[in-house]
């Protein structure tokens, strides 16, 4: 199945559907998720893998079919399963630039090339403070999956932090302001959530310790002045923000709404572990929050009431 994949992925179009209706199934099925898990433990030939393998080589650059699944098949008996994976995946997938030569070909097939890197390559930029640069490094052995007149497509034999990545998704997010950012491309809304959603689900009921184990992988990369909990609580903080000034229309209070309240289920999830952090930024919101939420209650209404 593997060497079929390479062959054909090019030629594939990835289609959402499958994960879609993998996600309906799992979501409420939580047996059925522990089978799934439990199968690409034991076999990496099976259905499971294959389909686990399809979207996991497509990530991060294909972002959310992982993320609907792992979170799809969340429950209390694949939490630390979920968790591990994640911990640790073993590629990187990205676009390369149009001409870039920074690679020696180790072996050359039709649809199956391997490629090592010449240098350190960077795939996600630093913050201003010139720190959390994510670093390919030297000697890194890739696939090319795409080739000839479309952009290359390369996936790295790079085993990395995905918590880590979701945490740097979210302070960048932050850093360029959530509404500069979704207003700009509002295919950041469906990465938020899911990142919200995954990081909710995955705490949500778990014992103190492994929610502090959670929140210090996905903190790993931020820098020193922020963590999980606050970014999530800032973003949370522009979202209401931005729904207390008034959305533009209903379909950007619908996606301030969710992000407000899935970040808040973060934060709910988090208390387990750092329940200190927690109180201490309700006390800072203190009752501009509440004055907020009780505003921001009122508009929705008023708005659903004119749709």
């Amino acid at each position: 199945m593997t060497a079929l994949f390479f062959a054909t992925f090019h030629m594939i179009p990835f289609d959402d559907t499958v994960i879609s209706t993998f996600s309906a199934i799992h979501i409420s099925s939580p047996d059925l998720s522990k089978a799934f898990w439990t199968q690409i433990q034991q076999d990496h030939s099976s259905p499971s893998s294959d389909l686990l393998f399809a979207v996991r080589s497509r990530f991060p650059l294909s972002f959310l079919p992982l993320l609907t699944l792992v979170s799809s098949s969340l429950h209390d008996s694949t939490r630390e399963t979920v968790f591990n994976y994640l911990h640790s995946l073993p590629t990187y997938t990205q676009i390369l630039q149009r001409g870039f030569t920074g690679y020696d070909i180790i072996e050359e097939e039709r649809d199956n090339t391997l490629i090592t890197l010449k240098n350190d390559l960077r795939v996600f930029s630093e913050r201003e403070d010139g720190e959390g640069g994510v670093i390919v490094q030297t000697g890194t052995v890739g696939r090319l999956l795409s080739r000839g007149e479309s952009v290359p497509t390369v996936m790295w034999e790079w085993p990395f932090n995905g918590w880590a990545l979701l945490g740097r998704v979210l302070e960048t997010i932050l850093q360029n302001g959530v509404t500069n950012v979704i207003s700009s491309d509002e295919t950041y809304v469906p990465v938020i959530v899911h990142i919200f959603r995954l990081l909710s689900g995955v705490m949500c009921g778990a014992d103190p310790a492994f929610v502090e184990t959670v929140l210090t992988a996905t903190s790993e990369e931020m820098a020193q002045e922020w963590d999980v909990i606050s970014v999530t609580y800032e973003i949370v903080a522009q979202a209401m923000e931005s729904l207390d000034f008034g959305a533009q229309s209903h379909a950007k209070l619908e996606q301030l709404l969710t992000i407000a309240e899935t970040g808040m289920n973060v934060l709910t999830g988090a208390v387990t572990g750092r329940e200190a952090s927690i109180w201490s930024l309700i006390v800072k919101g203190g009752s501009k929050w509440w004055g907020r939420i009780s505003r921001i209650g009122i508009s929705a209404e008023v708005s659903i009431a004119r749709s």
